[in-house]
């Protein structure tokens, strides 16, 4: 037997690590920058322009991450889905997919764990299928063994 709520524990923590990391390296460029300003040759490029950049990149990723995190808390462990739907874990011979939030691979108590979307391919191809249902994934034939 699976236990969802153990397994969407880790994905909530792998993403909690993921933004704390790249909070940390958000605060690490602004002390670099704000450090090497003063000591700048103005023959070079600006760095300002540079690490803003990257940090309005990493806020846009850091954004999406939360979204994410949020979404992660706000599933229903113990709602039994009976097909493939947003919120479902799905268990399949290849791996178990989380559906709503885009993860790669996590192992996790010796077990293949992934996040899709819903706008992913495979989320397409599977979407609505039920237990013991097969679908095609890198052309070859997989079963759907189980949807909790």
């Amino acid at each position: 037997m699976v236990d969802k709520q153990k397994i969407l524990n880790e994905f909530i923590r792998v993403k909690t690590e993921l933004i704390h990391t790249l909070r940390t390296e958000q605060k690490s460029r602004l002390e670099e920058v704000s450090t090497d300003d003063d000591t700048q040759n103005n023959l070079m490029e600006n760095p300002l322009e540079e690490t803003m950049a990257a940090l309005e990149q990493s806020s846009r990723s850091l954004d999406r991450l939360a979204l994410e995190l949020d979404h992660l808390k706000k599933i229903s462990a113990s709602f039994k889905h009976e097909i493939v739907e947003p919120n479902a874990l799905v268990v399949t011979d290849y791996g178990s997919f989380l559906i709503g939030v885009n993860q790669s691979k996590l192992i996790f108590e010796g077990q293949n764990y992934y996040g899709i979307t819903t706008e992913a391919p495979l989320y397409q191809t599977i979407k609505d299928l039920k237990a013991n249902d097969e679908f095609m994934l890198l052309q070859k034939k997989h079963k759907i063994l189980a949807i909790y």
